[in-house]
């Protein structure tokens, strides 16, 4: 449920330090085609990241 957040985040931390190898498996693990142009992976990014969130909520909601 969360290897879109785990791999938003790596990207983030990648972003803050010098390139690395490790950025081509951060951006399959958020789901981003990186063949879509630029706009196409942002709004892949965010889509992953917001549909990861409403997943989390929902099991919550089933919690409580």
């Amino acid at each position: 449920m969360l290897s879109a957040l785990a791999g938003i985040y790596d990207l983030r931390l990648l972003d803050a330090h010098l390139p690395s190898d490790k950025t081509q498996d951060a951006v399959r693990l958020a789901g981003i085609d990186e063949t879509r142009p630029d706009v196409d992976q942002g709004f892949q990014l965010l889509d992953a990241a917001v549909s990861t969130l409403y997943r989390i909520a929902g099991a919550i909601d089933k919690i409580w």
